[in-house]
């Protein structure tokens, strides 16, 4: 009867067993390092394709970092570049900004020039009074005026000397006996009565202020031996054409060291101050 292949691969796989079992019985030591041997070569074979595996893993992973490495970088770049724009940005606002100031404060000088000049012009074509000349009247000689004063008139002569009509013309004026170095005197006496309150350019005009001088009856005397002057101050106020701006003629008048004039009329000269034209 024949055998099928399968049945001599079945003698054959009981030879070698019955084979491995005399060697294992003849040097079991052998056999069993000659298991080891074999099962340590596949083992480190085992340990070869897996550290294959992972240099050929780590490979990709580095190239990888690397990869994202160049991204970061990238992006630091860029990062850097925004920044240096926008520093340059926030200089150039900041130099353009300097430069709106610096045409500011040329427009505003140019203006303050206008300005002056402006005024300039106006102080050219304003009115200007000038105080020609003054007088009181009705002062009498006799010692019965003297302890009893009567009221007396302070006449002011004056000039527009100016090329430009004054108008709204005011003014006050007082008539006081002093010592004649007093330079301060009572702020204001009674308002001046002007013949018209405009005036045009180069002419005259008057206004007068009555009132009871504060003479003492001993005031004749010292006027006349020069230890008492008789003072007439005040001033004169007016507008321009277009009454913008209101100008002051201020001044102040003595008379001492002389006899009453017979006419009844003192005609004081301009003192050495208090006579100022605004």
């Amino acid at each position: 009867m024949n055998q099928g292949p399968d049945h001599a691969g079945g003698e054959e796989e009981n030879q070698n067993l019955r084979g491995f079992w005399a060697e294992l019985k003849k040097d079991p030591f052998a056999v069993v390092l000659s298991i080891s041997t074999a099962g340590l070569f596949t083992a480190t074979v085992i340990l070869a394709v897996a550290t294959i595996v992972l240099a050929v893993a780590t490979n990709r992973l580095a190239k990888y970092a690397e990869e994202q490495s160049g991204d970061v970088k990238a992006a630091l770049v860029i990062a850097q570049k925004s920044v240096t724009a926008a520093e340059s940005l926030v200089m150039a606002v900041e130099k353009a900004a300097g430069v709106a100031q610096g045409n500011l404060d040329v427009a505003k000088e140019a203006l303050e020039i206008q300005r002056i000049a402006g005024r300039e012009g106006l102080k050219q074509q304003r009115p200007h009074i000038a105080i020609v000349s003054v007088e009181i009247h009705n002062i009498d000689s006799t010692s019965t005026f003297w302890d009893r004063p009567v009221p007396v008139e302070a006449r002011i002569n004056f000039r527009n000397i100016g090329p430009t009509r004054a108008n709204q013309i005011k003014g006050w004026a007082h008539v006081s006996a002093a010592p004649p170095k007093t330079t301060s005197f009572r702020p204001k006496g009674p308002d001046i009565v002007f013949q018209t309150d405009v005036v045009g350019p180069g002419l005259d005009g008057l206004g007068t202020a009555s009132e009871k001088p504060d003479f003492a009856s001993d005031s004749k005397e010292k006027i006349l031996r020069g230890t008492s002057a008789i003072f007439v101050y005040g001033e004169v106020t007016y507008t321009d054409v277009l009454a913008a701006t209101r100008y002051t003629t201020k001044f102040r008048y003595s008379f001492s060291g002389g006899a009453i004039p017979s006419d009844h009329i003192v005609r004081p000269t301009k003192a050495k101050d208090g006579n100022e034209e605004q």
